[in-house]
């Protein structure tokens, strides 16, 4: 997700969403290479939007 302040995804944390900052890297027709603190076993939420608030549980 790209806001005026910043550049990130969402990303499901011990059960919980949290928002981290990333930058793009190489890019093809359906992904986008992501650079930041996303650990390896964590999901990104695919379809993320503004309504998704951090803190979320997610089951």
């Amino acid at each position: 997700m790209t806001s005026t302040e910043r550049k990130y995804v969402i990303v499901v944390r011990d059960g919980k969403t949290v928002r981290e900052d990333v930058s793009t890297g190489n890019e093809s027709n359906d992904k986008i290479e992501i650079l930041g603190n996303v650990r390896p076993g964590e999901s990104v939420v695919a379809n993320a939007n503004d309504e998704i608030k951090e803190g979320t549980v997610v089951k």
